[in-house]
């Protein structure tokens, strides 16, 4: 009687199969898990852009405002609500430009909604001691009483069960909070 080497056609066949619908059933959460890190990632990146230029402002004794960046990063995209392209950490006296954050997934949305005001241009400006003004498309400075909401998201909403939109609350305190389980728009 010989020894059998190697496997059948038919092992091979339930192996496969069996692999097949392994990774069937992994590709849906692997996919899931990916928006939620990115859509995180996001959020994170703000957030640090809003604390680093609060305390570049206390620590400067200077303004300090954070804008839209236009696409080559170059200034400030002025009159937008929608920061998609990145943002810019710039000194007001001098426009000198401290930090460009640029956003590299192209399906992330990045928004300031002033839910206090409703003003079109959105410059959110940290004064020497901390406070935080918003600059509107009239140059007028106005210092909103209630909270500034940005909002973040990886554009693939097709999947109710992902929680991939942030908003991000910045109280007038400068006490940053996270909403993770927000409905994509």
């Amino acid at each position: 009687m010989r020894e059998q080497q190697g496997f059948s056609l038919i092992e091979l066949m339930v192996a496969l199969a069996i692999l097949v619908i392994l990774v069937t059933l992994a590709i849906p959460s692997f996919t899931a898990s990916l928006l939620r890190a990115n859509a995180t990632s996001l959020a994170d990146s703000l957030i640090t852009s809003l604390n680093y230029a609060k305390s570049e402002a206390i620590s400067r004794n200077a303004r300090v405002y954070l804008c839209a960046r236009n696409a080559d990063g170059s200034d400030c995209l002025n009159g937008a609500a929608d920061w998609d392209t990145g943002w810019l950490i710039r000194l007001a006296a001098d426009d000198n430009t401290l930090r460009d954050v640029r956003i590299s997934n192209p399906n992330a949305q990045v928004s300031l909604a002033d839910n206090v005001l409703n003003h079109s241009d959105k410059h959110l400006i940290f004064k020497a001691s901390g406070e935080r003004l918003l600059l509107t498309n009239a140059n007028a400075e106005v210092t909103p009483t209630g909270i500034l909401l940005f909002s973040t998201q990886i554009i693939q909403c097709n999947n109710p069960q992902l929680s991939i939109r942030r908003e991000i609350a910045l109280a007038f305190s400068g006490l940053i909070t996270v909403n993770a389980r927000v409905n994509c728009l």
